[in-house]
């Protein structure tokens, strides 16, 4: 970077690389170099287009770069596709695959070398439901390039799409070029997968540590739990968390509230009614439940339930156990109804402890 970051109405443009982890455990050497290359040629088209790249903004494999124009940022991303894809790798160097998103809005900056705020954000999440070649943008990038689009560029709608704790769905666009692959599965979006996960009003900042440590629990374990005080974010936490790891269950993520529920036999009528699972002749409630989750891999949180907890847990251990994957999420504040389980430690506003139920092998 050179020079001060730009401010007021810019273009993001955020890229990173698909299945970069693979790669770097296949051949770390290999993936080392291929990486270094692809920087370089990001840097290339960022600066030809008269964009900056604070590039002390990132994490892992990822870009950030910014530009005084939608259009100028809409040109540089089909440079870096089309020169990623005509680039010679040499022999045992993977071929990447970069996703992109294009957003603008007001930038706000945290530090002299770093973005913050709602636009960056926005652009995150939607880089976070592309594919690997492709380029994605909002519908405000959109609406800014208009009648402007560069020679041989077009914008192609894919529709609204919900995106990770973000409150307004966000109408997305293709960038797309004669030379750049044109077809691709479907967004990664909230709206691709089953679910009814609660819609928040403000974005979730931080907490890095506690998300990766509680998505970690949840795939290697059936039955996840926070507990801590009042007001913690157990439940915004837990909100996050379904929300990234929606998209890895083919039947989906389903939150049951029950906060309003003051009879504990009611617990699993609950679950049947947000799973929507028919009437059975002759089957209990928790027969039903079992059933239905046997052939099903779905992601289930428990909000609200510790004064409901002791009877509750009968509930979900049948659910857990049937599932191929239930994670569950009860925020309760007795520790003591969830004895003997591992602990992995939470680590703010007094949310002590996610404990666990272990996940038997698939």
């Amino acid at each position: 970077m050179s020079g001060a970051l730009p401010t007021g109405t810019i273009t993001f443009l955020l890229t990173d690389v698909e299945g970069s982890t693979m790669g770097w455990e296949a051949d770390r050497a290999a993936m080392a170099a291929a990486i270094v290359r692809h920087y370089e040629i990001l840097d290339g088209a960022v600066r030809a287009r008269g964009g900056v790249r604070p590039v002390e903004q990132g994490e892992g494999d990822s870009v950030v770069a910014v530009f005084a124009t939608a259009s100028d940022a809409v040109r540089a991303a089909v440079d870096i596709q089309r020169a990623l894809a005509a680039e010679s790798w040499p022999e045992g160097v993977p071929r990447l695959a970069v996703r992109m998103a294009l957003h603008t809005g007001d930038a706000q900056l945290r530090d002299a070398g770093n973005y913050m705020g709602r636009a960056v954000i926005r652009a995150a999440r939607l880089r976070a439901i592309g594919h690997g070649g492709q380029i994605l943008c909002s519908g405000a990038t959109a609406d800014i390039v208009g009648e402007d689009l560069p020679e041989a560029i077009c914008l192609v709608e894919l529709g609204a799409h919900r995106l990770k704790d973000l409150s307004r769905p966000e109408h997305v666009f293709q960038v797309a070029h004669p030379g750049l692959r044109r077809e691709f599965p479907p967004l990664r979006s909230l709206d691709a997968v089953p679910n009814n996960l609660p819609v928040h009003l403000t974005s979730f900042i931080g907490r890095e540590a506690e998300l990766a440590e509680v998505a970690q629990l949840a795939v290697r374990h059936r039955l996840v739990t926070l507990t801590g005080s009042g007001g913690a974010g157990k439940t915004r936490l837990a909100a996050r968390v379904a929300a990234e790891l929606a998209a890895t269950h083919a039947d989906g993520a389903w939150w049951v509230e029950l906060a309003p529920l003051t009879d504990p036999d009611l617990v699993t009528e609950t679950l049947l009614g947000v799973l929507q699972v028919a009437d059975a002749p002759g089957s209990s409630a928790l027969q039903r439940l079992t059933a239905h989750l046997a052939s099903r891999d779905l992601l289930v949180v428990l909000d609200n339930c510790e004064h409901l907890s002791r009877r509750a847990l009968p509930s979900a251990r049948p659910s857990c156990a049937a599932a191929r994957v239930s994670g569950c999420w009860p925020p309760a504040g007795k520790p003591s109804a969830w004895a003997g389980r591992s602990r992995g430690r939470s680590r703010r506003c007094a949310c002590p402890t996610a404990r666990t139920s272990r996940r038997p092998n698939r």
